[in-house]
């Protein structure tokens, strides 16, 4: 399962190794992440890893976030217009303004109650 680098947890355990933008490994494959594993990624600015599904079950903390509306997610994608999304890191980029999108409407509907 692909998680974005925020949504980690100690725990999950990885899929596939987790390599820097040079390509070295960081971490291998079938490693549990610890705090420290979770700081390595996020000091290599690295946005997505894979996790296996069971671990990312067992360990998922958030709630599922909201859906957006087709026209605030259109909107979104129009600030993307000039960017190819094929490409695996503008993909994540994308996704995680998505997700912050998501974030921000669950908030909203949390603070309204």
């Amino acid at each position: 399962m692909r998680v974005l680098r925020s949504k980690l947890s100690p725990g999950m355990i990885l899929e596939e190794g987790a390599m820097d933008r040079e390509g070295r490994m960081l971490i291998g494959a079938d490693k549990e992440l610890t705090d420290r594993l979770i700081e390595i990624l996020e000091t290599a600015r690295i946005p997505i890893v894979y996790v296996t599904d069971a671990s990312y079950e067992a360990c998922k903390t958030c709630p599922d976030l909201p859906v957006l509306t087709k026209e605030q997610e259109e909107e979104i994608r129009d600030r993307f217009r000039h960017v190819n999304l094929d490409g695996l890191f503008a993909k994540a980029v994308f996704d995680e303004t998505l997700n912050h999108a998501r974030e921000a409407l669950a908030s909203a509907s949390e603070e309204a109650q």
